[in-house]
């Protein structure tokens, strides 16, 4: 609920964000394992790729899965034109990295507070696991 009123159906939502350019369900699932590295399933998680993706070591690494994060993103109500547009810059924009965490944080905060607005919670955000812990 959000101040006294309760959220919008989950299937009302999902229709609203659902991508413009996606033609099926299974462009909206392509869009989506393009945020994660070398996934197949978003149910299964494969320990060896723990710190990669969206929970890259540095921005050069995390690049490519913000990008399609940010393509999926570009769908939703009032994305705003930093995200919207991330995919029509040339990759020599790309060459520095304070552009990437530029993208980055434009992307999470969109997201996360859309997300909140929408559904009433927090969404699930990416994050690394240890290498220790990922190998164990």
């Amino acid at each position: 609920m959000l101040n006294g009123e309760q959220a919008p159906p989950v299937h009302h939502v999902l229709q609203v964000f659902h991508a413009e350019e996606c033609s099926d369900e299974f462009d909206r699932k392509t869009m989506i394992l393009g945020c994660f590295p070398n996934v197949s399933s978003l149910l299964l998680a494969d320990p060896d790729y723990a710190s990669g993706g969206l929970a890259g070591f540095t921005p050069s690494d995390r690049l490519s899965p913000l990008l399609a994060f940010a393509r999926l993103l570009s769908a939703w109500p009032q994305c705003p034109d930093a995200v919207r547009n991330a995919n029509d810059l040339s990759l020599s924009h790309w060459d520095d990295e304070a552009a990437i965490v530029e993208l980055e944080e434009a992307a999470a905060l969109f997201y996360t507070q859309t997300f909140f607005k929408s559904f009433g919670r927090a969404p699930s955000i990416p994050h690394r696991l240890d290498p220790v812990f990922a190998q164990s």
